[in-house]
């Protein structure tokens, strides 16, 4: 929590109000987008995971999450070009977030009981995060390479702590997890 309160402080003095406009929107345009390709498993998913076939559920919610983020991404794609095609070059560092958010794999740990796995994943994101935007400050970057620094790390993270505990796909993708 604190890094994240430094990172909005670091982005405040390296842009000022202006700039930190941009960062807002660049921050809620992910926030929506990632939150259509999570589909609620960040909520659910450890519930699921206990009351229903763990394997097969956390077999399809990996599949549909993967998926959910292209089809998240490219919808922040398409906003970001309409509506927003002046700063499009700043705010399109958020799709390596919402690609790879489908990687994200905390709800997994919390369905495992192993909250301390979801701690660790986002001190070390937070504190790299900050790390790297504080860099960008010191150096007197851009706000485009602070959200770059920002997105990358975040994606990063993701892919990372997926790939260390998640199970491999065993299940094919089955619509009906859509609807649960």
């Amino acid at each position: 929590m604190l890094s994240g309160l430094g990172v909005q402080l670091l982005i405040a003095r390296l842009v000022g109000v202006e700039g930190f406009g941009t960062w807002s929107l660049f921050m809620n345009l992910f926030l929506i987008f990632s939150t259509f390709s999570d589909w609620g498993t960040s909520l659910n998913g450890p519930r699921m995971m206990q009351l229903s076939g763990a394997e097969a559920w956390i077999s399809n919610a990996r599949f549909w999450r993967m998926r959910l983020s292209w089809v998240a991404a490219l919808g922040m794609l398409m906003v970001v070009l309409v509506f927003y095609s002046s700063q499009a070059s700043i705010l399109l560092w958020g799709l390596p977030m919402v690609l790879c958010y489908g990687f994200m794999s905390d709800w997994y740990d919390r369905g495992r009981q192993r909250p301390d796995r979801v701690a660790y994943r986002q001190i070390i994101q937070g504190l790299a995060q900050l790390l790297g935007v504080g860099i960008v400050v010191w150096f007197k970057g851009s706000l485009s390479m602070a959200l770059a620094i920002y997105a990358g790390t975040a994606a990063l993270t993701f892919i990372i702590w997926h790939r260390l505990k998640v199970p491999e796909d065993k299940h094919s993708g089955n619509t009906n997890w859509l609807l649960i």
